[in-house]
């Protein structure tokens, strides 16, 4: 991509409530032909497992990497690192992180 943008979608309750923008904007994406990659660090299981129903749906337009690793330093550095990863490889159009 020429141009990046970045979205910032916030919640009230931290943990409460799944903020589904972002999820909108992955569907829509995906319907204009767009490769989205959803990296979910934290969140319920049901919202979990739903992203991931929906990605069998919309595949290979949308993937979704779970990351519900123990919260340490270490494993958000290492975590991170595989989202560069992911985004060093530039095989997608709008990259997710959920949390």
């Amino acid at each position: 991509m020429k141009k990046g943008l970045i979205q910032v979608y916030t919640s009230l309750a931290p943990g409460a409530m799944t903020n589904f923008s972002p999820i909108g904007l992955a569907v829509r994406a995906a319907g204009h032909n767009f490769h989205v990659h959803i990296f979910v660090f934290d969140g319920p299981s049901h919202t979990l497992r739903s992203l991931e129903m929906l990605s069998t749906f919309l595949t290979p337009n949308i993937q979704v990497s779970p990351i519900l690793d123990e919260i340490s330093t270490q494993s958000l550095t290492y975590q991170f690192e595989r989202v560069e990863q992911t985004l060093s490889r530039g095989n997608m159009d709008i990259l997710i992180l959920m949390g």
